[in-house]
């Protein structure tokens, strides 16, 4: 009996024989026993279909499955083609699956860096724009940093970006800084920030080099992530060496993936300075809706997340500082909260509002550290002691203009020092073109400022800027 079965298989021509036994396979739908056997135990009494025989030993000249079953009489329907038997199901089960997606508007955490070796990630950021004073008709060509009597600081910005991972732990940041500035001949280039960064856990991080201490959310933002276009430079700022930037080191961390941060750090460690003579800042913040994970933030997500965040800041370098050699008995102390909402009303488009409020006590005579850069100097040689405050609104429309969505919004802008100077006042009116969040954004807009002293000139201010990150 199997020595005919066999015979009559090889009489028959391949293709056939692959149809035949693909008809048969699928209408048996019965898999041949693990092990072959030589008779089957006891047929099937009344089968429906084909019964399926022992497993055939394989004949060595014929290329098919070792086990076979033989075609029926007279198939009814032999099938057309010969497809591809599907996999069996246990090997699809040990394909693993991989997710891509990721929350939106959120950054890997720190432990999520591959450990296949070195990374390297290399970006670019570029900010220039025109501004024009209407009162005296000139202009000038700027990043939007406008000043009173200036039309705006650096001309134009760019800033190459260098960031990555040596393994799980420890990863760094090398930023730079190309601009043509006003008073300058030439592209001066100088480093932003220089930063070896030591991940243990999401509540221990340790940051060491030249970058933005713990401090208020619009220097955290830099004047790529800010909800305007020019920086509050109208309300007193914490002191710093370069761009906000100082060296020193931090230590922070988040629980709940920024739900809760948490910063700390002394800075101004320049060479011959004690350590004692550091300017000391911190930083708390606490995120009631979505969080916001990282060291740095935003003051807009363009309603990728609902964000109602409240934070405290403060920073304290106490007195007896050494410059040239002679004691100085000066300090400052200064204190900072702000607080930002945002709210994504989806077809009727984003809300957010923002408010930051400064407080700081200068001894006379204070000063920022001897060895420093002397690029930046922050509250102490502007605006001495004192508070200020800035509030913001603004309104993402829900619909698309062209490529883009429009964006009005306001800030304004209050100084009052303790001394007898008098306040300023400042307002910003923008209308902003948001391309692709703040790689890619427009503004057009005019700001005004008013020294509130009797017979004081108001600066008067159109502006357009453009912003490419990549």
């Amino acid at each position: 009996m199997r020595l005919g079965f066999t015979s009559r298989l090889l009489a028959i021509p391949l293709s056939a024989l692959l149809l035949e036994f693909y008809s048969t396979h699928v209408q048996a739908q019965d898999p041949p026993p693990p092990e072959p056997a030589a008779t089957p135990a006891t047929p099937p009494a009344a089968p429906t279909t084909p019964a399926t025989p022992a497993a055939a030993q394989p004949v060595a000249p014929a290329p098919q499955p070792a086990a076979a079953t033989p075609p029926p009489a007279a198939p009814a329907n032999p099938p057309p083609a010969v497809p591809a038997d599907p996999p069996p199901a246990q090997e699809t089960a040990t394909v693993p699956v991989v997710s891509e997606l990721e929350p939106e508007g959120t950054a890997p955490e720190p432990d999520e860096t591959p450990d296949d070796g070195p990374s390297l990630n290399v970006g670019m950021g570029i900010r220039t724009g025109i501004g024009i004073d209407p009162d005296s008709a000139s202009a000038s060509i700027t990043d939007g940093f406008m000043a009173p009597g200036s039309l705006g600081g650096n001309e134009a910005l760019v800033r190459p970006y260098f960031s990555g991972q040596l393994n799980e732990y420890l990863g760094f940041t090398g930023n730079f800084e190309a601009y043509a500035k006003n008073t300058s001949t030439g592209v001066p280039i100088r480093i932003l920030d220089a930063i070896v960064q030591l991940h243990l856990h999401d509540l221990f991080n340790v940051w060491v080099g030249q970058f933005l201490p713990p401090q208020d959310r619009s220097a955290l933002d830099g004047p790529y992530y800010m909800n305007a276009w020019n920086y509050p430079i109208q309300v007193a700022g914490f002191p710093f060496e370069v761009a906000a930037r100082d060296r020193g080191f931090a230590l922070w961390g988040q629980v709940g993936g920024g739900k809760f941060k948490y910063q700390v750090g002394a800075f101004d460690l320049q060479s011959g300075v004690h350590f004692k003579n550091s300017r000391f800042s911190g930083r708390l913040v606490l995120n009631l809706l979505d969080p916001e994970p990282g060291y740095y933030n935003s003051s807009t997500y363009y309603g990728e997340k609902d964000v109602l965040a409240i934070a405290v800041s403060g920073m304290a370098q106490p007195a007896q500082i050494k410059v040239a050699g002679n004691a100085v008995d000066a300090a400052l102390y200064g204190f900072q909260s702000d607080i930002l909402f945002e709210k994504n009303l989806h077809a009727s488009g984003v809300v957010t509002l923002e408010g930051s409020f400064w407080y700081f006590k200068e001894d006379a005579g204070y000063v920022l550290n001897p060895g420093g850069l002397a690029q930046g100097v922050g509250v102490d040689a502007t605006y001495g002691s004192g508070s200020s405050f800035f509030v913001l609104a603004s309104y993402l429309l829900p619909n698309e203009l062209g490529i883009g969505k429009l964006q009005p919004g306001v800030r304004l802008q209050f100084r009052k020092p303790d001394a007898a100077t008098d306040p300023t006042l400042a307002f910003d009116g923008t209308l902003g073109y948001i391309i692709d969040g703040h790689n890619n954004k427009l503004y057009l807009g005019y700001q005004r400022v008013d020294p509130l002293a009797p017979g004081s000139m108001s600066f008067n201010a159109l502006y357009l800027g453009s912003q490419i990150q990549m």
